[in-house]
């Protein structure tokens, strides 16, 4: 297993032994130096996972090379001649994934494919936040919090995929689903992400609604990314428009409510992540911006309404089925621009004010249409 010093000054570091020159691979001695650099140094040095590495040979030189660089390498005479080990060898892997709640769940799919190659199910280490969402998951043996032991030694190989899917050189045209697998070397059957709701947390949840008018419209008010937030005074609009469909309007999310009007149910920060995933699992349609509820809807069978903005909305959902998206960018003709750029629009991103909620009603009331037959 390689590390690389991604910026600055060359780094000494004691406590391994190691000392990191800019852009030189320096090899590892075990799993733990690994796990240890991830945690103490992760915004310097990348560990360049080894079921993402293989070895190419020209003659008597002989070098390794990421997984998504090998065709370029092999179109240039280079030949293999050391494959990723982790899956070869067998061995537990740990895979470390952080960043959103939708990219844990995009990476399922890749976990899946991971566990029928080894035989044998992984483990994970990610935000403590979000290790609820791999309870339950028959692919994945343990899941730990960032920052605890995870007890390295007993791993064959260590994957971090932190930054790396963000930083591909195809980040933009390839969906990230696609990316998580191949830095792992997989390629899974289904792009769709896996979650299981528990019988208790199915049964709490239908108790919950029991009393509640159908249709069940969920709607996220925030994305965490606020780029990608649906203006709040069109969700307001929005939530009044909904409330003409009839039944009842659910209000989701984590912080800042916009507030509840006869016929709305505001549950914005009274959930936990399970509950959560419960409550959307009992929901008719599930109306939400570029986020990670829109992986849950999709994961639980749930019928949504996603709203794109600077992200095409194919990049993240491709393959998935369960519901319809709609893209501001794409009806206002604009390039996406992934978030790098501030946009013209005083009052925020131009795409989501595209997304009028007398639009994104006639989607719901299809969705609504299309569930009940």
């Amino acid at each position: 297993m390689l590390a690389v010093l991604r910026r600055g000054r060359s780094l000494r570091i004691d406590s391994i032994g190691k000392i990191f020159e800019p852009g030189k691979p320096v090899r590892l001695a075990s799993s733990r130096e690994a796990v240890y650099l991830h945690e103490a140094h992760g915004e310097r040095v990348q560990v360049i996972p080894p079921l993402a590495c293989y070895g190419v040979r020209k003659g008597q030189d002989v070098r390794r090379v990421e997984r998504w660089e090998l065709r370029r390498w092999q179109e240039q005479g280079w030949r293999v001649v050391q494959r990723p080990a982790g899956v070869e060898t067998g061995g537990t892997v740990l895979v470390i994934r952080t960043m959103g709640l939708g990219d844990v769940l995009m990476l399922t799919p890749a976990l899946g494919a991971l566990h029928r190659e080894l035989g044998s199910p992984v483990q994970v280490a990610t935000y403590a936040r979000y290790v609820p969402l791999l309870w339950g998951n028959k692919d994945v043996e343990a899941a730990y919090p960032i920052g605890t032991d995870y007890m390295p030694e007993r791993f064959g190989a260590c994957a971090d995929l932190n930054w790396g899917p963000e930083r591909h050189e195809l980040a933009e045209t390839v969906p990230r689903q696609d990316i998580l697998a191949e830095m792992l070397g997989v390629k899974p059957e289904d792009r769709r992400p896996r979650y299981r709701i528990a019988a208790s947390e199915q049964a709490w949840a239908r108790g919950m609604v029991s009393s509640w008018a159908r249709p069940i419209v969920g709607i996220q008010v925030h994305a965490s990314c606020p780029t990608r937030s649906y203006p709040a005074a069109l969700m307001a609009v929005l939530v009044g428009k909904l409330r003409k469909l009839g039944g009842t309007v659910v209000l989701l999310g984590e912080w800042d409510s916009i507030g509840g009007e006869a016929g709305v149910r505001d549950l914005v920060g009274r959930l936990s992540l399970r509950q959560l995933a419960a409550v959307i699992g009992v929901c008719d349609c599930l109306v939400c911006p570029d986020s990670g509820l829109l992986h849950l809807a999709e994961a639980v069978g749930t019928r949504y309404v996603g709203l794109f903005g600077p992200v095409p909305s194919w990049l993240r959902m491709s393959g998935y089925c369960a519901g319809v998206t709609v893209d501001g960018s794409a009806q206002l003709g604009c390039e996406p621009c992934f978030d790098r750029a501030r946009c013209k629009h005083a009052r925020g991103p131009a795409c989501l004010w595209a997304l009028t909620p007398e639009v994104i009603c006639e989607l719901v009331a299809e969705v609504l249409a299309d569930t009940a037959t």
